[in-house]
């Protein structure tokens, strides 16, 4: 009768070590870090810019690209925030020299990136304010709002700049100590 037990405790701690290490084998499979091909062109984009700069991924802000990774060229524009505490402390560039070796990066195409296992030249967005107004109306296309938006920028600028519209009535008291609007 003993020996039955001792099998059946034996056979259960077996069968639970087995879950247990399945467990664990599962876990560590799932947790295994992406290829550079699973990941957005975006994210990849931004490590490969943070990497050739030397400054860290949270830098890089307001990024837009356009272009065709199978041509092996992109155009892209982006902002450099600031260094906080903690890359201050990492001894990160500064925003202006940072700026500048991408500058440099660029005029002498040496802006190089490898997204999805390609190597791609980065060159910059050339764009005047207007094509500026003309890449923001690409993402938003409610023409209702962007006629309001048009007439309230041409009555802005075209409302005299007339004194009498900026005076306002106030109130005053008058010789029986009753309220009267003076302007």
């Amino acid at each position: 009768m003993i020996f039955h037990k001792c099998c059946l405790v034996i056979l259960i701690i077996t069968l639970i070590s087995l879950y247990i290490y399945s467990k664990k084998e599962n876990f560590d499979t799932d947790n295994t870090p992406q290829s550079q091909e699973q990941l957005p062109t975006s994210v990849q984009l931004r490590n490969e810019i943070s990497r050739l700069l030397d400054i860290s991924k949270s830098r890089i802000h307001n990024l837009i690209y356009e272009g065709d990774i199978k041509l092996n060229s992109l155009r892209i524009d982006f902002d450099i925030l600031d260094n906080n505490f903690n890359e201050n402390i990492q001894n990160e560039i500064s925003k202006d020299e940072a700026g500048k070796k991408a500058i440099d990066l660029i005029r002498n195409d040496k802006f190089i990136v490898r997204i999805n296992d390609k190597s791609v030249i980065i060159r910059p967005i050339l764009q005047s304010n207007r094509d500026k107004e003309i890449q923001k109306d690409k993402y938003f296309n409610n023409e209702g709002l962007k006629d309001i938006v048009k007439y309230t920028r041409n009555k802005y600028i075209t409302v005299p700049n007339d004194e009498s519209l900026t005076n306002f009535y106030t109130l005053g008291f008058d010789k029986d100590y009753k309220l009267e609007p003076k302007i």
